[in-house]
């Protein structure tokens, strides 16, 4: 269902409700709601110990979750439940749909997930998001983006590892001469 505005959280709450068929009869109906803080504080974990910057909209243009709707979130109500995007205080996601973007068909990740580069605010990011279907009248857009400079640092220390380990096997190699 629609997110919708809880008077008793003072916050937004995403309600699923699933129908329960047993021998092709409807037996009943099971249904979970979440709060967005909840679901921002998981995706504030991510972050945290990913280092990625993750986010969840609905549609391009309505912010779902985002480390930043862990707090309560100035300006939201019963009749506003969920920040739109271009009010949202995170400016770098602001702007993922911007013209100066681009999509990166070169990036091959996995299948449905789509890869945009944006030079923005003296720096470049890439964004890394796929669109899921069937859970709301419009795409749920879940995703991460990185500073360019971030990435270059983990594929230096990937290619240093692998290095390591290269090192470490041939060493391997040679010990396994010396001992045969």
């Amino acid at each position: 269902g629609a997110p919708e505005w809880s008077d008793e959280l003072q916050g937004s709450v995403l309600n699923v409700v699933h129908g329960v068929v047993i021998d092709g009869e409807f037996a009943g109906a099971i249904g979970i709601a979440v709060s967005v803080q909840q679901f921002s504080d998981f995706l504030g974990t991510l972050s945290e110990s990913l280092g990625q910057n993750a986010f969840a909209l609905i549609g391009d243009d309505t912010v779902l979750a985002h480390p930043l709707l862990a707090q309560p979130y100035e300006g939201l109500s019963a009749d506003h439940p969920l920040p739109l995007l271009n009010e949202f205080s995170d400016p770098v996601l602001q702007q993922i749909w911007s013209q100066d973007g681009e999509n990166v068909d070169q990036l091959k990740l996995a299948p449905g997930i789509q890869t945009r580069w944006l030079p923005t605010f003296d720096d470049e990011y890439l964004f890394v998001f796929e669109r899921l279907e069937g859970y709301s009248d419009q795409p749920i857009i879940v995703g991460s983006y990185f500073r360019s400079d971030d990435i270059g640092r983990e594929v230096e220390r990937l290619m240093g590892s692998a290095a390591v380990g290269a090192l470490i096997m041939v060493v391997a190699v040679l010990l396994s001469f010396v001992v045969a």
